[in-house]
């Protein structure tokens, strides 16, 4: 035989090496699952299943944020992928892999990693998005200076299990009448009597102070965006207001009932800008929101990336908002 051609029992050890190798993309434990040490793979996989579930837990219990532990999370199932198929690569080459396994087809593979380990995340991620945390996309300035578009916000969704929102406070909404979610701050609680005419406003008959938040700092757009910070009782917090813009709002004597919440944007310009109608999603809009349509509160800036350019903002990566 020629030096320069392999031996078939060398090409197919090329080719299992290969096999071995490309399995661990679809589950980290395969590898070693198709050579022979099914419950080792088995172990492997259902492992770091756990570990996600743990992981997904703790962020939600502990309200940390995620990135850098996400990214050892990663990390972790790159370096178990690599281990694995370095020991599958391992027992190939030293004709210890077992060659006539009666689950070796690539369906029962398939079948393996499908229930093992790409169902349970599967099931992991979608549990995690419904009842513990999601990402919500800013696309307008509804939320100025607080947020920005192209920022992704952490949404706790746990939060308001067992205390209700507070004034001040930022919140996922529920829009009425549609699937989308807005983040919007409270203003008015229930049994708070609201009144707004224009930029005026009043919660229980006090009248709503402002006081500028840095007159070296005020312009942040090219609208020359004024920001203020507003006194809504005992709560501080930011908002923003375009100069020379008006708002048409007349909201005299809402009394919010028992399940009920006044929601702005801290942009309260955003009436005035002519821009889409989305930006003008609030309770001067919609009115008052129930209970029911709030989904959770903001954590985290967890990715932002530039409208224009789509280059990361890293410099908004992991801000808190409240």
């Amino acid at each position: 035989m020629n030096e320069n051609q392999s031996s078939p029992q060398t090409k197919n050890q090329r080719r299992r090496t290969v096999t071995a190798i490309a399995s661990s993309m679809a589950a980290p434990g395969l590898p070693l699952i198709y050579t022979g040490r099914l419950l080792a793979g088995l172990v492997i996989n259902l492992t770091f299943v756990l570990v996600v579930l743990v992981f997904v837990i703790a962020t939600t219990l502990l309200q940390f944020f995620p990135l850098f532990p996400g990214l050892v999370l990663v990390v972790t199932w790159l370096v178990l992928c690599g281990l694995s198929a370095s020991k599958a690569v391992e027992l190939i080459t030293r004709s210890k892999a077992r060659h006539h396994l009666g689950y070796q087809h690539p369906l029962l593979y398939a079948l393996i990693a499908l229930l093992t380990f790409l169902a349970p995340l599967a099931i992991t991620s979608h549990f995690t998005a419904r009842h513990l945390l999601t990402i919500v996309p800013v696309e307008h300035p509804t939320m100025l200076p607080q947020t920005q578009p192209g920022d992704h916000l952490l949404i706790d969704r746990t939060i308001y299990e067992s205390t209700p929102p507070s004034r001040g406070d930022l919140v996922a909404v529920r829009i009425p009448g549609t699937d989308e979610l807005a983040v919007l701050r409270v203003i008015g609680v229930p049994s708070d009597d609201i009144d707004m005419q224009g930029y005026t406003l009043s919660v229980n008959e006090q009248l709503f102070d402002y006081t500028p938040w840095d007159p070296q700092a005020t312009f942040i757009d090219e609208h020359h965006t004024e920001l203020w910070i507003e006194h809504n009782h005992d709560q501080r917090y930011l908002i923003s207001i375009i100069p020379g813009t008006r708002v048409d709002n007349a909201i005299s004597n809402l009394e919010l009932r028992q399940d009920q919440y006044f929601v702005l944007a801290d942009n309260r310009s955003a009436f005035a800008t002519g821009e889409e109608s989305s930006l003008r999603s609030d309770s001067r809009n919609f009115g008052a929101i129930s209970a029911d349509d709030i989904e959770g509160r903001p954590m985290y800036v967890a990715w932002s990336t530039s409208p224009d350019t789509g280059a990361p903002r890293w410099e908004r990566i992991g801000l808190p908002t409240h």
